[in-house]
């Protein structure tokens, strides 16, 4: 279980950790901001230029050891929401192609359909004795903190979270005589010791 491992030079240690592990793991949780793909142009040799699909392809690629051989299961943080260098805002194209979640949503495969769930946005699914719930803490919710991006685009409208969360919830305690833990995943917080903002988001 980890979060933020990015495809940067601050992340190969972690990355050679990681592949390391295949023998020894049986599935990976990532809990969001996955390669950090829109944050590649904030170098000066970048900034100009367009790398928000050449980023996710390294980290994908970085992490195809562990991919091909064991579940990689991945719910989505803030750094997934868009492309926003200077190329992807001035280019609608690239806006509409890279926005609103497209390229997390498009690169893995999660049991959001066999859950009642939404794309890779929320879904749950059981590994042993475990159930596993999976949430966006960036859309689709009160107050949800995903609009806050350079581009003010509404993002979510992926559909109505916390009714599926309640029923989820529900039917994993029925089932708590035959899978008696509950784990619920999300990227952001619930509460937090460091400051958040007036609607109370970490």
């Amino acid at each position: 279980v980890y979060g933020d491992m990015g495809a940067d030079d601050n992340s190969v240690a972690t990355n050679k950790y990681v592949n390391s592990l295949v023998d020894e793991v049986d599935f990976v949780y990532h809990l969001g901001d996955i390669s950090y793909a829109d944050n590649a142009f904030l170098t000066a040799k970048n900034v100009f230029g367009f790398y928000y699909e050449q980023v996710y392809n390294k980290f994908m690629n970085s992490m195809t050891n562990v991919m091909r051989q064991m579940a990689y299961m991945v719910l989505v943080g803030n750094h997934e929401a868009e492309c926003h260098s200077p190329t992807c805002l001035l280019s609608k194209s690239k806006k509409d192609q890279l926005g609103n979640y497209l390229a997390f949503n498009s690169r893995f495969r999660t049991p959001s359909v066999e859950s009642g769930g939404v794309l890779n946005m929320w879904y749950s699914y059981e590994y042993g004795t475990v159930h596993f719930t999976t949430l966006s803490t960036e859309t689709d919710y009160p107050n949800a903190p995903s609009n806050v991006y350079f581009t003010k685009r509404v993002y979510g409208g992926f559909g109505d979270q916390l009714a599926w969360l309640e029923e989820d919830l529900k039917a994993a305690d029925a089932n708590r005589d035959n899978v008696p833990w509950i784990i619920v995943g999300m990227h952001r917080p619930m509460y937090t010791i460091r400051s958040c903002g007036p609607d109370g988001v970490p």
